[in-house]
């Protein structure tokens, strides 16, 4: 094929102009250089360029150059055919050269096309197939589905995430991020760990800002009931009773002692036995709000992470003198494998716990291995408190420190306080102890279990007695006689009560059975209470613990 070779014509078009005429005008484009219009007229070669060259060969020793397809003022085609090019090549320049046209909206005649496809085959009969190589394909833009949905629908999802999954999500994208920092999802959160949620943020400009003024302690007002393994004085058996809160008017998170004060009695004789006095009392609850037990403000967070570090609290008014110091800090519960029942732990195995934490360090728990390094280790149930007493004279800036100890706080799961239909008897209490005052009692209601049944009943008879005191415990042939043809306990009448301490004194501590009801149905029951006093209660069978001073001698009667 020589390059003065033409494209045979048809009737009624154009013919085909040889490529070997003298038109090297220096404007024109290069050789591989695409010219700004698909269908100029100009021949690409390289001007100034050595004839025989790569780029300058004379056009007589080349086997292609550019043809003109169509002699029309506004629709001409070209076709640039080089050296050593395949047919794979031709195939998809002509795909190129097809779409170009159909981009400049140039509309050609069949025949034309016909031409330009057979003049690309027979070119490309002669041309020496190059090495393969990879084409790129042209990379476009993957959008996430869930960026196209609706606004409304991409924050009912965000309202499902956690606070630390929101903050990754916005760390995604832009449109995100927008998304996230939405005031109301914030505001959810904040609501999550409060009973009431404030009408606005009052101290802080955002809800979000006030959700980080406190993360990650707002699991204490959430809990709001916690119960330590010791007293404010330090007592390893007394214990105390907190309410946690979060107070919008200071912006700082709060837990006050819960205190119960002796009532009215009234002393009556018990009609069965006349040896039994009956006493009833009217306690009085409340706060003990001169001395919070927590306090943190904003401001108490010291620089770093707030996991290891340990938050100082308010104490004495003016902390350059002495008085009572305190801090508190998280901790890191015990796996439950990991469990023994020898290990000091808190809160204790009979009372239902979602976390148990050590309550007994020879160092105090200063040890980093104590406190969580991540909020995956952290225990959301359970938290510490360092107390000591600080003397230091004015303008002294080192003082003694005396008598550190650390109290445990654990706090109870809702549901074995909360009472049901189901479950009527369930709640917090307060007993009278007569010299050791009101104390706080968690009673539980649950299923009858024969394996947690803690000491046996008396033999079953008409009546039988304490041996030690000689008083009435059972007397089955009196009173009321049971239906021995009911098939169903009343509601809320069936389980198991068991009632523990949550604050003890000298002789039974907290952490303790006081007294346990195995079985309030008809596997239990007595007898139905004919007298005065107790008409119409059931009296089931039930057992209680005592011990002298010490918590010695303990035993169940």
């Amino acid at each position: 094929m020589q390059s003065g070779c033409s494209i045979p014509q048809e009737e009624g078009e154009g013919g085909i102009e040889p490529t070997n005429r003298p038109d090297c005008s220096p404007t024109a484009p290069f050789i591989n250089a695409r010219p700004q219009h698909p269908f100029s007229s100009q021949r690409a070669h390289t001007p100034n360029a050595p004839s025989g060259t790569q780029d300058g060969s004379s056009l007589q020793s080349r086997p292609s150059q550019l043809h003109l397809l169509e002699k029309h003022p506004h629709e001409q085609a070209y076709a640039k055919i080089s050296r050593g090019q395949s047919t794979h090549h031709h195939r998809c320049r002509h795909t190129e050269l097809r779409r170009e046209l159909q981009d400049q909206q140039v509309e050609l005649s069949v025949g034309t096309m016909e031409r330009l496809l057979n003049y690309l085959t027979l070119s490309s009969a002669t041309s020496t197939p190059p090495e393969p190589q990879l084409a790129m394909p042209k990379s476009t833009p993957d959008i996430s589905a869930l960026l196209k949905l609706p606004s409304e629908i991409i924050d009912q999802i965000l309202r499902n995430l956690p606070p630390s999954a929101l903050l990754a999500t916005s760390a995604t994208c832009h449109l995100l991020r927008s998304h996230t920092e939405n005031d109301l999802l914030w505001a959810a959160f904040v609501a999550q760990n409060l009973f009431v949620l404030p009408r606005q943020p009052f101290h802080y400009n955002t809800w979000r800002k006030l959700y980080e003024a406190h993360h990650p302690y707002w699991f204490l007002p959430k809990h709001k009931i916690w119960y330590s393994d010791k007293a404010h004085t330090g007592s390893t058996l007394v214990g105390q009773v907190v309410l946690a809160r979060y107070d919008h008017r200071t912006g700082c998170i709060e837990a006050y002692r819960l205190l119960a004060e002796h009532g009215p009695h009234t002393f009556e004789t018990w009609e069965r036995n006349n040896e039994v006095i009956i006493h009833t009392f009217n306690p009085k609850i409340s706060l003990f709000l001169d001395d919070p037990v927590v306090k943190i403000r904003p401001g108490e967070y010291g620089p770093g992470g707030r996991l290891q570090q340990e938050i100082l609290m308010q104490g004495a008014p003016d902390r350059s003198s002495h008085g009572i110091r305190s801090t508190l800090f998280l901790s890191r519960p015990i796996p439950t494998e990991l469990q023994m029942p020898g290990m000091a732990l808190w809160p204790p195995s009979i009372i239902p716990a979602t976390h148990r934490v050590r309550n007994d360090s020879p160092t105090l728990f200063k040890g980093e291995a104590h406190r969580p390094r991540t909020l995956s280790e952290m225990s959301d149930t359970t938290f510490r408190m360092r107390k000591w007493m600080e003397f230091r004279g004015p303008g002294q800036r080192l003082g003694v420190r005396m008598g550190e100890d650390v109290m445990t706080f654990s706090t109870l799961p809702t549901d074995c306080y909360t009472p049901t239909e189901s479950k009527p008897w369930q709640g917090i209490w307060v007993g009278d102890y007569a010299g050791h005052g009101c104390e706080f009692l968690v009673v539980t209601q649950r299923d009858v279990d024969e394996t947690r049944r803690i000491i046996p009943f008396p033999p079953e008879g008409p009546s039988f007695t304490d041996p030690d005191t000689g008083l009435l415990l059972d007397t089955s042939g009196e009173g009321a006689a049971v239906n021995p043809t009911e098939e169903e306990d009343p509601p809320g009448c069936t389980g198991r009560l068991e009632a523990i301490k949550l604050t003890g004194d000298p002789n039974v501590p907290r952490g303790e059975y006081t007294w346990v009801a195995e079985d309030i149905g008809r596997g239990g029951l007595i007898r139905v209470a004919d007298e005065q006093m107790f008409k119409g209660a059931r009296v089931v069978k039930s057992w209680g613990h005592i011990a002298v001073r010490g918590f010695k001698d303990g035993r169940h009667y």
